[in-house]
């Protein structure tokens, strides 16, 4: 998979990302977690910062940094 950063879209909620991340291989490509999804996918579905990181890469590398948007809140 190429390492070149590229803007991605939430595989998500389908929100574009302001910033370029890199692909990860289990996401289709141009896709990636947006920091709320991924606040909300962990709490919704109980999963652990392996279980994300496994699933959808490394956070600030391959998907959104959390801190990137701790100002906003998480869907309900």
């Amino acid at each position: 998979m190429a390492k070149n950063p590229t803007f991605m879209t939430c595989t998500c909620c389908g929100e574009p990302m302001e910033k370029k991340y890199q692909q990860w291989w289990n996401q289709d490509r141009g896709h990636s977690l947006c920091a709320l999804c991924a606040i909300w996918i962990k709490h919704r579905e109980n999963k652990s910062d392996g279980d994300i990181i496994r699933i959808y890469g490394e956070e600030g590398i391959h998907r959104e940094r959390v801190s990137e948007n701790e100002n906003s809140s998480a869907g309900d």
